[in-house]
C-alpha cells in the first residue's frame, strides 16, 4: 500500500514538472513568434513568463537578451547574455554591445575602456569559431579604432601636461612677483622707518642745538645785564653827593631847554600857517581885479 502511494506521488510530481516544461516551451515559442513579427515588448513578456516556469533555461536568457538588444536596452541585454550559454555568438553579440556603448560615449577614457572590452569579447568568439569571418573583421576594425583612440589620448595627455606646466609656470611667476612686491614693500617700510628715525634724530639734534644756543644767549645776556648793572651800581657808588646833586641840576636844565625848543618849534609852525593864509587872501583879491 505504501509503495503504491509513493509511486503515485512521484507520478504527480513528474507530471507537474513536465507540465511546467511544456508551458515554458510554449512561452518560448510564443516569444519567438512575437520576436519575428517585430513585437519585441510582447516577446519580452513571453520570455519572462517562460523563465518563471524554468529559471535555468539558458536558451530563454539568450532569446531575452537578443530581444532587449532590439529595444536598445543594452544593460538588460548584457545581464541576460551573462546568464545564457557562453557560445561564440553570445561573445560576438556582447562585443557588438560594448562597441556600441563606446561609440555613444563622449568621454575618450570611457570610449577606450568599452572598445577594449569589445575587443576581448571578439577574441573569445574567434577562439570558439575561427571560421566565421565577421568575428575577425569586427576584431580588426575595433583594434584599429582603439589604436587611434589611444593616440588621441596620448596627444590629449601631452596637451594637458603642457597646459599644466604652463599654468604652474604662471603660478610660480605670480608667486615670484608677489614675493618681490612683499619684499619691496617690506624694504620700503624699513626705509621709511629708517628715514623717520634719521629725521627724528636730526630734529632732536637741531632742537638740542637751538636749546643750547638759547641757553648760551640767555647766559650771555644775563652776564651782560649783570655787568651793566654792576657798572651802574659801581658808577653810582663811586659818585659823591656833590656830583650826584650836580647831575640832577644838569638834567633839570636839559629838560627846560627841551621845553623852550619845543615852544619855539610850535610858534614857528603857527607863523608859517598865518603867512600861508595872508598869501592866499592876496591871490584871491588879485583875481577879482580887471587889468
Amino acid at each position: 500500500m505504501k509503495q503504491k502511494i509513493s509511486l503515485f506521488l512521484i507520478l504527480i510530481i513528474f507530471s507537474g514538472f513536465i507540465t511546467k516544461k511544456e508551458n515554458s516551451y510554449q512561452n518560448i515559442q510564443e516569444g519567438n513568434e512575437l520576436y519575428n513579427n517585430g513585437k519585441y515588448e510582447e516577446a519580452i513578456k513571453s520570455y519572462e513568463k517562460s523563465l518563471k516556469l524554468d529559471e535555468y533555461n539558458e536558451v530563454t536568457y539568450n532569446n531575452l537578451a537578443m530581444t532587449y538588444l532590439k529595444t536598445n536596452d543594452t544593460k538588460k541585454a548584457l545581464e541576460n547574455f551573462d546568464k545564457s550559454e557562453q557560445t561564440d555568438e553570445v561573445y560576438f553579440q556582447e562585443g557588438n554591445i560594448y562597441k556600441k556603448i563606446g561609440d555613444e560615449s563622449k568621454e575618450l577614457k570611457e570610449k577606450i575602456e568599452k572598445y577594449e572590452i569589445s575587443l576581448e569579447k571578439y577574441k573569445e568568439a574567434i577562439k570558439l569559431n575561427q571560421s566565421d569571418k565577421k568575428y575577425k573583421y569586427n576584431y580588426e576594425y575595433v583594434k584599429k579604432e582603439l589604436d587611434k583612440l589611444k593616440e588621441q589620448q596620448k596627444e590629449k595627455e601631452k596637451q594637458e601636461k603642457k597646459q599644466e606646466n604652463k599654468e604652474n609656470d604662471k603660478k610660480d611667476k605670480n608667486k615670484e612677483n608677489q614675493d618681490q612686491k612683499q619684499d619691496d614693500k617690506k624694504n620700503q617700510e624699513n626705509g621709511d622707518q629708517d628715514n623717520k628715525k634719521e629725521k627724528d634724530s636730526e630734529k632732536e639734534n637741531s632742537e638740542k642745538k637751538d636749546e643750547k644756543k638759547s641757553d648760551s644767549k640767555k647766559e650771555k645776556e644775563g652776564k651782560e645785564g649783570k655787568k651793566s648793572e654792576d657798572a651802574k651800581k659801581g658808577d653810582k657808588e663811586n659818585m659823591n653827593p656833590q656830583e650826584e646833586k650836580l647831575s640832577k641840576e644838569q638834567m633839570k636844565r636839559v629838560e627846560q631847554a627841551l621845553k623852550i625848543l619845543k615852544g619855539m618849534e610850535n610858534k614857528e609852525q603857527e607863523d608859517l600857517k598865518n603867512n600861508q593864509k595872508i598869501l592866499q587872501n592876496s591871490n584871491n583879491n588879485n583875481e577879482n581885479k580887471n587889468w
